[in-house]
């Protein structure tokens, strides 16, 4: 269930905690996912590195061609994370959009509170 979904039922799912507790989950394994493999990445790295120092010949241009192997995989994990946090970004974007069209009293209260915060906090501050 995407997140626009979750806003549209709202309070009217029966498993909208538990789907929300699922995307947490689901954005959470992703980031350590992504956290491992760049731990991977970097030992693979260093290792290549520690190998080219004493390699020669045929031995250095294998550790060159698999820097270039590792470091593309990277580039393309990389890629692939990126959209894929565009896509999130963008889900919630449409999905804070939409709350706001349906919502427009609740959300111009909450922006009301929230100006009324900073212009009492900035007044406070010059007295």
């Amino acid at each position: 269930m995407s997140v626009k979904d979750l806003v549209k039922t709202g309070n009217k799912g029966s498993n909208t905690s538990s789907d929300l507790a699922a995307l947490r989950a689901s954005a959470t394994d992703s980031a350590e996912k992504m956290s491992e493999e760049f731990r991977e990445l970097i030992a693979d790295l260093e290792g290549l590195i520690k190998k080219s120092k004493t390699a020669t010949g045929k031995e250095l241009e294998e550790v060159r061609e698999a820097l270039d192997h590792r470091v593309s995989e990277a580039k393309t994990l990389m890629e692939d994370q990126s959209h894929a946090v565009a896509q999130r970004a963008k889900q919630a974007y449409d999905a804070t959009s939409g709350y706001v069209r349906e919502h427009p009293v609740a959300s111009s209260t909450g922006a009301l509170v929230a100006l009324s915060a900073i212009c009492g906090y900035l007044w406070w501050r010059q007295r």
